[in-house]
């Protein structure tokens, strides 16, 4: 009676433990689908008469912080850029490749604000995570050259331009073309008339608006004809680029003539260094993650709105974004 009845008990906590497998499994569904919701580890379920901590198998750790996009963190400013998979190389190994001049780590995540690490730790408690957005860290860089850590590429040399884009440059909008022999450079030409009537319709389609809200991150993407998913690339699609503030600036005008609001959502929003350029360029709202709002109310209070003007037609006379952040950088 004794061995039947351990049997009996055995087999009821199998059955118990059957039958917690498909909560657990539901609960990791459901993390998956709404990440957000379920910020602490999966429950650990225990086999029966099991003594020890039961482990949590790798594949099922991984699951929920590499489920989605991968970046590529710069540890010594928190500086981070989206990360793609190239050849043979693992995601750490391309993210080094990337940035050699620092030391890197891999997060992986629905968006930066809830991405972690493979081993769950999130990016926010990283030791300067969000750091660059308060300051340019002396020595911190990818390449070894530049203060900010963004190589400068010759747009000749960019290898996504393809035949047609339109780029903007000193010279006004250019059209681009590529000769038909392998290893030409690019060619030049001004946009036509009809391409560039495109670029000045804000005015119009201000009249018939209710307001504008400005996407700097798919802005940046498209005035910089860089692929924020590009290996390469991605790293340089920098919104404090003169290109990107004079769009914001031209959609600002036109807005204000017909007593309309613009609004800035996206990561510029909340850059520390860009905020005093939006505002005197002048947005009307800032669109900001709740991690970012005490911040970067803090930072327009603190400012003078004619003296944010002047910094923004500064700004806009300068040729790269790492020449922005440095002014910036150097007023504030």
């Amino acid at each position: 009676m004794k061995l039947n009845s351990r049997r009996w008990a055995f087999g009821t906590a199998a059955l118990l433990g059957l039958s917690l497998a498909p909560a657990a499994q539901a609960q990791d569904f459901f993390s998956q689908l709404f990440g957000g919701f379920m910020q602490g580890r999966p429950p650990v379920i225990r086999m029966p008469f099991d003594d020890g901590p039961a482990p949590v198998p790798r594949a099922e750790r991984r699951a929920r912080y590499d489920g989605g996009q991968a970046y590529c963190v710069r540890t010594c400013d928190g500086r981070y850029f989206p990360l793609a998979a190239t050849g043979n190389q693992s995601k750490a190994e391309s993210c080094n490749s990337f940035c050699p001049a620092s030391a890197t780590e891999v997060v992986y995540g629905g968006n930066i604000d809830n991405s972690a690490t493979e081993d769950g730790k999130p990016y926010s408690e990283l030791p300067n995570a969000f750091r660059y957005r308060d300051e340019i860290v002396s020595g911190c860089t990818c390449n070894g050259k530049d203060p900010v850590g963004l190589a400068a590429v010759k747009i000749e040399d960019d290898p996504t331009l393809r035949k047609g884009d339109i780029v903007a440059g000193k010279d006004g909008l250019m059209s681009v073309s590529r000769p038909d022999r392998r290893g030409a450079s690019l060619n030049f030409t001004p946009a036509p008339e009809r391409i560039r009537a495109k670029y000045e319709r804000a005015p119009v389609l201000a009249r018939e608006v209710d307001f504008f809200s400005i996407g700097t991150n798919d802005l940046t993407q498209y005035c910089l004809a860089i692929d924020r998913g590009h290996p390469q690339l991605s790293a340089q699609a920098d919104g404090l680029h003169p290109a990107v503030l004079r769009l914001i600036e031209m959609t600002v005008t036109a807005a204000h003539a017909q007593g309309k609001w613009v609004g800035v959502c996206g990561e510029l929003a909340s850059d520390r260094l860009a905020v005093p350029l939006l505002v005197g360029l002048g947005v009307d709202e800032l669109s900001v993650t709740p991690r970012s709002m005490a911040l970067v109310k803090a930072r327009v209070r603190e400012l003078d709105s004619r003296q944010a003007r002047t910094l923004a037609d500064r700004a806009l006379t300068l040729d790269s974004a790492s020449a922005v952040r440095a002014l910036v950088a150097e007023m504030h």
